[in-house]
C-alpha cells in the first residue's frame, strides 16, 4: 500500500491527467491516448482512493459519469441517469463485484449474465407511439447530446416498432463499428488516398481483441458528435451497429433543449 503523502501526490496527478483526457475526448473529440490506457489511469485512481478514502473528493473523475454535453447539439435530459457500464478483467474482480452486490442488496439468490463489453458510444433511444423520437449520448449521465438524425442512419436501429410495444419506452446500448466494417472502411480510405485508421488495444491486460468488434470509440464514433453533424449518408456508410443492454417503459416525457446555431436556436 502506498504511503499517505505519496498517494496524495499521485492522486492529484492522476486527476489532472484524467481531466485533461476527458476534455480531449468528450469536448474536443480528439483523444490523445487509447481507451485501454485511459482505463488504466482510472483504475489506478479508484484503487488509490479506496486505499486512502480521506483523499476522495466530490470533484474526482471517479465521482462522475462523463463530461458535460456540447450545448450546440441540443441537450436531452435523461429520465434516469445513464451510467457507465462496469467491467472486470479477472475472476477476482468478478468475485469482488458479486460480494459488493450481495452486501448492497442483502440477497444471495440472484442470477446474472456476463458478456463481452462492447465499449463504443453509449446512447439512449426513446420511442413514443411506436416511433423513434430521440437519440442521445450519455453526456454527463444526466444530460446528453441530441444525435437523433445521425442514429437514424444506422440500419440496425428500427425507426418504428410493432403495435404491441409500450406507448413510451427507452432502449440503451452501445453504438460500435464491427471488425468487418472497420476493415472495409480502411479499404475505402486507401482507395481514396486517406490515412488508415489505427487499431487500438481492446484489453487492458494486452490479451487478444474480442472476436467480433474492434475498439474504435475514439476513432469513428467521435465524428458522430461533430458540429454541424455530418450528412446522414456519410454516417450510414461507416457501417455502425447497435448492441442493446437495457429496455424499459417510461412514465415521463424526455426533455430536449434547443439546438444552438449561428444567429439563434432551432
Amino acid at each position: 500500500m502506498t504511503g499517505p503523502e505519496e498517494a496524495k501526490g499521485r492522486i492529484e496527478k492522476l486527476r489532472t491527467e484524467i481531466n485533461h483526457h476527458n476534455y480531449r475526448y468528450y469536448v474536443l473529440d480528439s483523444p490523445e491516448i487509447s481507451d485501454a490506457e485511459y482505463d488504466n489511469l482510472m483504475r489506478e485512481l479508484k484503487q488509490l482512493e479506496e486505499e486512502h478514502p480521506k483523499f476522495l473528493t466530490p470533484d474526482s473523475p471517479t465521482q462522475r459519469v462523463g463530461a458535460a454535453p456540447v450545448e450546440a447539439f441540443g441537450v436531452v435530459e435523461h429520465p434516469q441517469p445513464l451510467l457507465s457500464l462496469g467491467n472486470v478483467f479477472s475472476g477476482e474482480e468478478l468475485l469482488a463485484w458479486y460480494t459488493r452486490t450481495v452486501r448492497l442488496t442483502g440477497n444471495t439468490g440472484f442470477d446474472f449474465v456476463g458478456e463481452h463489453k462492447i465499449d463504443g458510444l453509449a446512447v439512449a433511444l426513446t420511442y413514443v407511439d411506436r416511433q423513434l423520437t430521440t437519440g442521445a449520448t450519455r453526456g454527463d449521465g444526466f444530460r446528453g447530446e441530441n444525435i437523433t438524425q445521425n442514429l437514424r442512419t444506422i440500419r440496425s436501429i428500427p425507426l418504428s416498432v410493432p403495435k404491441d410495444a409500450p406507448p413510451r419506452f427507452e432502449v440503451r446500448g452501445e453504438v460500435f463499428l464491427s471488425k468487418t466494417g472497420f476493415h472495409k472502411l480502411n479499404q475505402e480510405r486507401t482507395a481514396e488516398g486517406q490515412p488508415l485508421l489505427p487499431r487500438q488495444p481492446v484489453d487492458v491486460q494486452q490479451a487478444s481483441p474480442l472476436p467480433e468488434t474492434q475498439h474504435l470509440r475514439g476513432q469513428r464514433l467521435g465524428p458522430k458528435r461533430t458540429n454541424p453533424p455530418p450528412p446522414c449518408q456519410v454516417t450510414g456508410q461507416e457501417r455502425l451497429d447497435l448492441a442493446t443492454h437495457g429496455l424499459w417503459p417510461l412514465t415521463v416525457a424526455i426533455e430536449v433543449g434547443p439546438v444552438q446555431v449561428p444567429g439563434g436556436a432551432i
